[in-house]
């Protein structure tokens, strides 16, 4: 009984010593966005730069970025050595992006010049 308790002890004990080996740091992986809205011609554009996590290190490579206004992809990109790891563009906002809600709750419709 005694070696049997032994042997499920080391067996634990060896177990969680290889998850500690095994297991590394997390690894957090995100685009750096900045983006600011104006207006053009009476309609609502976001200008924006998006940037690599780790830009000038082969960690901050990624070949494909999507770029998405409420859901839907507007736009892609890629971090590269040869972009210097970010790219910029501005589309049209969306018109989801025209209404928003104030603290009462209630929705409030914005005009064809929202930014004027």
């Amino acid at each position: 009984m005694f070696r049997r308790t032994v042997w499920l002890f080391l067996v634990v004990t060896l177990a969680i010593c290889l998850q500690g080996i095994g297991a590394s740091t997390a690894s957090a992986h995100h685009p750096i966005i900045v983006a600011t809205a104006s207006c053009s011609n009476g309609a609502a554009i976001i200008s924006y730069t998006s940037t690599s996590w780790d830009p000038g290190f082969a960690d901050g490579v990624n070949p494909e970025i999507d770029i998405l206004f409420d859901g839907v992809k507007v736009d892609m990109g890629a971090y590269t050595f040869a972009d210097g790891f970010q790219f910029s563009n501005q589309k049209p906002a969306p018109a989801a992006a025209l209404y928003w809600q104030w603290g009462s709750g209630a929705t409030v419709s914005t005009p064809a010049n929202p930014l004027l």
